[in-house]
């Protein structure tokens, strides 16, 4: 592995991280996701959750917005995940 590989941001987080990013606890996350607040897509690898990086950080530069507004800016800003690049 290159030195930049092993220093770059990872691409794939997981709850945890995304708390840490939001400082949020783990109790108001898992509320967020069930109630519809939590904004960012869902990735499943077998039976881990995680998340795309670039987008929890463009979610909480955008002000957080519930699930369905998120769905709406991230699709009308551009052609999918291109614009959290």
């Amino acid at each position: 592995m290159s030195a930049e590989t092993t220093t770059s941001a990872p691409v794939l987080i997981d709850g945890a991280e995304v708390c840490r990013l939001a400082s949020i606890g783990p109790t108001l996350f898992h509320a967020m996701r069930k109630s519809g607040l939590f904004g960012p897509r869902v990735i499943r690898i077998g039976a881990a959750v995680r998340f795309d990086a670039s987008e929890v950080r463009a979610w909480l530069l955008a002000g957080c917005p519930a699930k369905n507004r998120w769905a709406f800016l991230r699709d009308t800003a551009g052609a999918g995940r291109q614009q959290f690049a």
